[in-house]
């Protein structure tokens, strides 16, 4: 069973998530895409600091995501915005598999 531990919020299964298909997750004011990158899972801010897109959506390659709307380009392990016209990198989770639960860790205000 998924559960909520110390932080770390259970939002989804391992075997949601595949290398050529990311899971897009509805939580916090930008949602959170959750990618499989060389065997880990990396979670991502889901909306594109440019235009309201879904990057998640996007197309991906290399360890990359390129956002369907304008083509900003970003690196799904560091968040890094690697092309515009997007103006600054995507916010980063941190992310746990135990068993086949996906956690992730979002900090409250």
């Amino acid at each position: 069973m998924c559960n909520t531990v110390d932080g770390w919020v259970c939002l989804a299964q391992r075997d949601q998530v595949t290398l050529d298909d990311p899971l897009t997750i509805e939580s916090g004011p930008n949602g959170i895409g959750l990618y499989e990158v060389d065997g880990q899972l990396y979670a991502l801010e889901d909306i594109c600091p440019h235009g309201a897109a879904l990057l998640s959506r996007g197309f991906l390659w290399r360890g990359m995501v390129k956002c369907p709307l304008h083509g900003a380009v970003f690196d799904i392990k560091t968040g890094k915005c690697l092309q515009g016209p997007a103006e600054r990198d995507l916010q980063t989770y941190s992310v746990q598999v135990k068993d086949n639960d996906v956690y992730i860790q979002i900090e409250t205000e």
